[in-house]
């Protein structure tokens, strides 16, 4: 069996403030639309409830799903690492099951790297590979460290790997 050039694995701790502010906005942004819906039902006499009340328990209701899709993103990222083959890349998650997706690198035709703020500020970022199939998906690494230095290196696997089978 193919021992891996190198693994790496998401960055948990870049993820963290990333993953609860993206949450937290769209969770609070769904609780917005939801307090007017409520303050109209309210209006009209259906039920009796201070403002509040129902602005707390939209507020606790919006910070309990971020804690729970926060600890489900943050479960999954701790059981996936991304293997570098000499041929080929691969995500994997181990858990109970394990699930595999490979590219090759002849199939990679683009890269594209996804860097916010913050990740500018710990060092880190998402590395999208693009590839000639249709109908297999992009494959993203997640949350990595020195995401530039990933991309190069996936050029020069994709460059070296087209070159040799140019020479063959």
């Amino acid at each position: 069996m193919e021992k891996p050039e190198f693994t790496i694995k998401p960055n948990i701790i870049n993820a963290l403030l990333l993953v609860f502010l993206k949450y937290i906005i769209k969770l609070g942004l769904i609780s917005i639309v939801l307090f007017f819906f409520l303050l109209i039902i309210k209006s009209m006499g259906f039920f009796e409830i201070s403002i509040g009340t129902l602005i707390f328990w939209l507020a606790s209701i919006v910070f309990l799903f971020t804690i729970l899709l926060l600890s489900y993103k943050i479960f999954i990222l701790s059981f996936t690492t991304y293997y570098f083959y000499k041929t080929h890349l691969t995500s994997e998650f181990k858990f109970l099951v394990k699930k595999k997706f490979s590219v090759s690198y002849t199939r990679i035709t683009n890269i594209t790297t996804d860097v916010s703020v913050w990740d500018r500020i710990c060092n880190a970022g998402d590395v999208i590979v693009h590839t000639a199939e249709n109908k297999a998906p992009d494959l993203t690494l997640y949350y990595i460290k020195n995401p530039d230095k990933i991309e190069h290196l996936l050029y020069k696997h994709a460059h070296q790997t087209h070159t040799k089978l140019n020479k063959a």
